[in-house]
């Protein structure tokens, strides 16, 4: 059996939105201590495009090489990060929206 690996493609965001994102993380954290969410770290922050799931490790470069011909085609674009708020629902948190 081959060994697998959890796979997804991404877009590793610059670190000042990073920073910014881990701010409204932090501000939601404050709001909701007892919320129970998990919070990744700021240099984990990343725009996922498509989750592939487990992928045999054999797969990974052709996955990666058809990922980097689609990337060359598009041009570089600009993100920006707005106000965070949530949706409260019987004491949970079910949505966030950072806009």
């Amino acid at each position: 059996m081959s060994e697998e690996w959890r796979t997804f493609c991404a877009i590793e965001l610059p670190p000042d939105v990073r920073a910014q994102l881990a701010n409204h993380a932090k501000q939601l954290r404050d709001a909701v201590p007892d919320g129970g969410a998990s919070w990744s770290k700021p240099e984990n922050i990343h725009l996922t495009l498509k989750f592939f799931g487990n992928v045999a490790k054999e797969k990974l470069t052709s996955i990666s090489d058809a990922a980097t011909l689609v990337a060359s085609e598009f041009s570089a674009f600009q993100i920006r990060i707005g106000d965070t708020r949530y949706v409260e629902a019987i004491g949970e948190i079910s949505t966030i929206n950072i806009i």
